[in-house]
C-alpha cells in the first residue's frame, strides 16, 4: 500500500461530502425560499467539514439562525415581548441531506479508508 496519509484521505473524503451537500442545500433554498435581499444571507449557507486530530469529527451546517428556526419551528417570546408560534417547514435541512445520499457515500468511503489504516497497521 503506496499512501499511508489516512487523515489526508479523510479529510478529502469530508471535503466530497460538505459539497455535496452544499450544493443540495442552497438548490433546495433557492427552489423553496424566495429570496430577497432580506434573506439573501441563507443563500450564503454553507457546510464544512471538521477534524479532530486525524479522524472527521463531523460536518457542520452554518447558516442564518432564521434558517434554522424554518427547519424546526419556533415557539417563545421574541425580543419585543410578543409570543410568537412557528411551524416547521418540513423539515428541509433533512430533505436536503438525503437529496443525493452524501452521508451514506461519506460513510462507506470513511470505513474504507478506516479498514485499510487497521490493515496497515497491523504486523504479522
Amino acid at each position: 500500500m503506496g499512501v499511508t496519509n489516512f487523515a489526508q484521505l479523510e479529510k478529502q473524503a469530508g471535503q466530497k461530502a460538505a459539497l455535496l451537500l452544499r450544493k443540495s442545500l442552497k438548490n433546495l433554498i433557492k427552489n423553496r425560499f424566495e429570496t430577497t435581499s432580506g434573506n439573501s444571507a441563507l443563500l450564503k449557507s454553507t457546510v464544512l467539514g471538521r477534524m479532530n486530530g486525524p479522524e472527521l469529527q463531523r460536518l457542520i451546517i452554518k447558516m442564518p439562525h432564521y434558517g434554522f428556526k424554518n427547519h424546526f419551528g419556533f415557539e417563545g417570546v421574541k425580543s419585543n415581548g410578543i409570543k410568537m408560534r412557528l411551524l416547521s417547514n418540513q423539515g428541509f435541512l433533512s430533505e436536503a441531506m438525503e437529496a443525493n445520499n452524501a452521508l451514506e457515500t461519506l460513510v462507506t468511503e470513511i470505513g474504507n479508508i478506516r479498514g485499510d489504516e487497521v490493515i496497515y497497521k497491523i504486523n504479522f
